[in-house]
């Protein structure tokens, strides 16, 4: 397994040439979407599909904050109800890195495992904060 590379956060909003990527503008409609339905102030998120067979969705949202990971389903464009939430100090996560995508694993402490994958390539910064949140310290 590889540790990532801390990179510099990058807020939602305009490039400093003034425009707005897509992406960008995406995950801040998102964020603003999820943070009215989290107490705790989201430190990333990140778009992830379930890998194997369990009782978590196929497509998520992990809306992590300093204490929790919010578990939303992503039945569509829009993230769908709550599906879980994790106490970040009672679960493992390592990582490994792929050419297009990361693979996470994600251990909770009631000895449940979730395999994870989350693209690397469109608005990866996004998803690259939420694997470091999970994998990191």
């Amino acid at each position: 397994m590889t540790r990532l590379q801390a990179t510099p956060s990058r807020a939602a909003g305009p490039s400093p040439d003034g425009a707005c990527s897509e992406s960008t503008w995406l995950y801040g409609r998102l964020t603003a979407r999820l943070q009215r339905d989290v107490p705790d102030r989201l430190v990333s998120l990140g778009l992830f599909r379930n890998r194997q067979p369990s009782d978590l969705p196929l497509h998520v949202v992990l809306a992590v904050t300093e204490r929790r990971v919010y578990v939303f389903g992503m039945p569509s464009q829009q993230p769908g109800e709550l599906v879980e939430v994790w106490d970040r100090r009672r679960l493992r996560a390592t990582v490994e890195e792929r050419s297009l995508s990361w693979a996470v694993s994600v251990w909770l402490d009631d000895g449940r495992h979730f395999e994870l994958q989350a693209k690397r390539v469109g608005a990866n910064h996004v998803n690259g904060e939420a694997v470091r949140a999970l994998t990191g310290p």
